[in-house]
């Protein structure tokens, strides 16, 4: 059986490369200098179609399509790729689902960047299964493409670009069992049902409880990644279960709904009350750690994982060797209110970031 080439990146984000991400940024506020299409960032469109002559002028082309534009976790990559592309001289066209899960939107987007004529292709699975049909004409095209975030399960991408969600599964447990002292009452609030990322986050964090006989995991429910649902499934589950010690969440958005659940039912935070933990920080959960809702958070920097993908990209259109897997490995990636600050300015730029620009 023939062997995967595999590599682990190891990146130490030391201050020159964080200085890399605000290369390109047009001078304030993180507006950026890219001459894509008109829309605006909450929109489904994020920047695409758009100006020949910019086109004409960067070296490559580039499609990226994120599961969500208005996701911060997703925004946060889409900026990293965009400053790659300034750094590059590399116009990175983004598009965006106007929600997590829509298959069939990511395709037709998809299909509509490779028939624009881009010289590769990166995106971000809405599921596991059912966008392979990208991978395939894609490479019909002979465009290079990468996955990142979910592998897709239905296609063979030239490379698919993960973390390991198991370990962050672990970590976000592990660190939720040392602050209950390994005895507490828990809920989890999983994803889209079928996302790799959200079933192995998921898998991760009950390895961990099921060696704490202390640990008691009340409910697991899908709140699909979107803040509002969160709030309406967390507030059906304290009708049933009023005792809770923490609620872990496989997103930034999900915690951020299930705080505002605790809020109106009185609940309060942190020692004392209930520990609230998610992978991803945007501006709101930066302000609940600094606040004391949020106990703690894993975010594994988003940006460089975004601007890993475009210089992968180049390297795939130059006809350069790249591995068909690549493990984003990230140093410091546990955030509490102690070092929270440390991330707050990558976090803040891509939230102000101008895609339509």
């Amino acid at each position: 059986m023939a062997k995967q080439l595999k590599k682990v990146l190891l990146i130490t984000l030391s201050v020159v490369l964080v200085t890399l991400l605000f290369v390109g940024c047009g001078g304030s506020g993180g507006t950026g200098t890219d001459n894509g299409g008109s829309a605006t960032g909450t929109d489904s469109t994020a920047s695409s179609g758009g100006d020949t002559q910019a086109a004409a002028q960067a070296q490559y082309r580039m499609g990226m399509s994120v599961k969500s534009i208005n996701n911060p976790f997703f925004r946060e990559m889409a900026y990293g790729a965009k400053q790659a592309g300034d750094n590059f001289n590399v116009r990175v066209d983004v598009v965006g689902g106007q929600k997590d899960g829509d298959v069939s939107g990511q395709i037709d987007q998809c299909d509509t960047l490779l028939q624009s004529g881009i010289d590769a292709l990166i995106y971000t699975p809405q599921n596991s299964v059912g966008t392979g049909t990208i991978i395939d004409s894609a490479r019909s095209m002979n465009i290079p493409v990468i996955t990142m975030n979910t592998i897709a399960t239905d296609g063979t991408p030239n490379c698919a670009m993960y973390e390991d969600d198991i370990m962050i599964g672990n970590t976000l447990a592990e660190n939720c069992v040392a602050d209950l002292g390994g005895k507490g009452r828990v809920i989890i609030l999983q994803g889209t049902a079928g996302a790799s990322s959200s079933e192995n986050t998921t898998k991760g964090m009950t390895d961990v409880f099921a060696k704490y006989p202390g640990i008691e995991v009340v409910a697991s429910m899908n709140a699909d990644y979107i803040q509002d649902k969160a709030q309406a499934v967390m507030t059906d589950l304290l009708q049933t279960n009023k005792n809770i010690d923490a609620v872990l969440s496989v997103n930034n958005m999900m915690i951020e709904g299930a705080v505002l659940a605790l809020q109106e039912n009185g609940y309060t935070f942190g020692e004392g009350g209930v520990r609230c933990y998610c992978r991803t920080i945007d501006s709101v959960v930066l302000q609940y750690i600094k606040d004391g809702e949020v106990a703690g958070a894993y975010h594994g920097w988003a940006a460089m994982q975004g601007y890993q993908a475009v210089v992968t990209a180049i390297r795939c259109i130059k006809g350069q060797l790249v591995p068909s897997d690549v493990l984003q490995v990230y140093p410091k990636c546990w955030w509490t209110k102690d070092n929270v600050a440390d991330i707050e300015p990558v976090v803040l730029a891509a939230a102000a970031y101008d895609f339509s620009s």
